[in-house]
Parts: C-alpha cells; sequence; structure tokens
C-alpha cells in the first residue's frame, strides 16, 4: 500500500484480515483499552476508504504497469 501498486486489492485483503483480527482475536478485551481493536477499526475504515477512492494522482502503479488496474468510472454530463 505504501508503494502504490495495486492499492484496491491490498486494501480488501488488509479488510479481511482486520475482520478477522476483531473478530477472532480481539472480541472479548473491549472497545478501548489494553487489547482493545479502536485502532483496528480505525485501519478497516481507512482501508474502506482507499478501496472506494483508488490511488491518487502520485502512485507508482501507474510509472510501472503504464496503465491502472482498476480504472475509475467516469461521468459525463
Amino acid at each position: 500500500m505504501i508503494l502504490g501498486i495495486v492499492i484496491r486489492i491490498t486494501s480488501i485483503l488488509f479488510i479481511v484480515e482486520m475482520i478477522g483480527a476483531v473478530l477472532i482475536v480481539k472480541a472479548g478485551n473491549g472497545f478501548t483499552g489494553e487489547g482493545g481493536y479502536e485502532v483496528d477499526l480505525l485501519l478497516m475504515a481507512i482501508s474502506i476508504s482507499l478501496l472506494l477512492s483508488g490511488p491518487g494522482r502520485i502512485h507508482i502503479e501507474r510509472d510501472v504497469l503504464k496503465r491502472e488496474i482498476f480504472q475509475r468510472s467516469h461521468i459525463k454530463k
């Protein structure tokens, strides 16, 4: 994700990982405090926003692959 390569695929995998971490590992610890899952939910929300928005203007995927794997949809008025 840091390099900007296949952001949407990476964010989907990270969302699945965070769901597993919250449900399997940290469910009994509570929302905040020692071993809480508030940071995991924050990281999942960030990944969801990256999934919906895609990479920004500056990303390596365009330079390496010469195209985006998932094209942005353009709405014409």
